[in-house]
């Protein structure tokens, strides 16, 4: 065989020797690569499936809306309270912060204040012939009438907006006046009972009137 086509046969079997070996090397690459990006897809998915894990199957259901503002709860309907004392029902608020009893003995002056608790304005009506009432000891009736019997009638009706929070003195048309009997111990204790006022539906006070006197 001539030297020139055996030099030349040499090197077409050199060129595809090293064909073969670069193709055998970009092949190792791209497989170490793939399987680098697989490997890489395994960790995270298994990263993300350990942290789905760490909650709890019911962690929705765990969840709670932010609680609301603490109101003070109703009063329980027929409660008896003393002077001083609140009556609340749905955002109502009545209260007999006290009272004053004459000196004659015949008068009691009690001191009632209602608290728009709401967020909203109310509008409460009343009289003193409609929403008030009062008896005595052995539940005698005892008259409850307007202090200035020529400035408002008793069954006369004052209409009130209350703002939220704000706290009004129940005085319609005149301060509440209690007729009693003096020196009689059948009305030492007298229970002062307001209704319909706002969202009040029935309030009572057990005024002492011993204690003032």
């Amino acid at each position: 065989m001539p030297a020139k086509k055996q030099d030349a046969q040499t090197k077409v079997a050199w060129i595809g020797a090293a064909g073969i070996v670069l193709a055998a090397l970009i092949t190792g690459i791209f497989s170490v690569q793939s399987q680098k990006v697989n490997s890489d897809a395994k960790a995270t998915a298994a990263e993300a499936e350990k942290l789905l894990t760490s909650f709890p199957a019911n962690a929705k259901s765990q969840l709670t809306p932010a609680s609301s503002p603490n109101l003070l709860s109703d009063t329980p309907p027929n409660s008896l309270l003393e002077v001083g004392q609140t009556w609340r029902q749905e955002g109502s608020e009545l209260t007999l912060r006290d009272f004053v009893y004459t000196s004659d003995g015949l008068r009691l002056f009690p001191h009632l204040y209602f608290t728009n608790q709401q967020p909203l304005e109310k509008t409460i009506r009343y009289s003193i012939g409609n929403n008030f009432r009062a008896w005595g000891k052995n539940n005698e009736w005892l008259d409850i009438i307007p202090s200035c019997v020529v400035c408002v009638s008793k069954d006369e009706f004052t209409e009130v907006v209350v703002q939220p929070l704000e706290t009004i003195y129940i005085a319609p048309g005149s301060d509440l006046l209690i007729s009693i009997y003096p020196n009689d111990p059948k009305y030492d204790v007298i229970t002062l009972n307001a209704f319909s006022i706002g969202n009040v539906t029935e309030a009572s006070w057990n005024i002492q009137i011993h204690e003032n006197k």
